[in-house]
């Protein structure tokens, strides 16, 4: 091995490079590597960031990312809405009464209630679903239990009115 190596290659062809010694390369951390085995930098070019459109507050597209504490609080109230059904309730009667924060509303659930999956409710085979109205599957189950079907009547004669 030489005991002297070009400095740098980004600036200047191979034949213009100053030589450096080895042991002054090591002593500035850097790694002493042949000429030969050197490759030219290509040419740094100016590109323009692509923008999907100017956000309110001139952030660019962080603006539109959510905190974490956010997304968790989102994710909480999701959870705690007065979109879910109370589960107690559709299995018997619920111990929190009208303090409970889950809905108790039946009807209102079924009429925004998601649409059914496809197929068939993976419960049928072992004779009942124990998710009741709040099945994806509700209409392809072959019997209903009566706070079931009560709620379904009440649902099939508020919307044939």
């Amino acid at each position: 091995m030489s005991d002297t190596i070009p400095s740098s290659i980004d600036d200047a062809p191979r034949e213009i490079l100053a030589p450096v010694s080895v042991d002054e390369l090591i002593s500035q951390g850097r790694a002493p590597v042949k000429a030969q085995f050197l490759v030219p930098a290509a040419p740094k070019v100016a590109v323009e960031a692509v923008t999907g459109g100017a956000h309110p507050g001139g952030r660019g597209a962080a603006a539109a990312k959510k905190s974490r504490n956010q997304v968790k609080r989102e994710k909480r109230e999701e959870r705690t809405g007065a979109g879910l059904l109370c589960l107690s309730f559709i299995h018997g009667t619920c111990k929190f009464g009208d303090t409970c924060r889950r809905n108790h509303d039946v009807t209102a659930f079924l009429a925004q209630k998601e649409p059914e999956l496809p197929g068939r409710c993976p419960f049928e085979s072992t004779g009942n679903c124990n998710y009741g109205v709040t099945c994806r599957w509700l209409s392809k189950h072959k019997t209903h239990d009566e706070f079931t079907q009560q709620h379904l009547d009440a649902l099939k004669e508020a919307t044939a009115t």
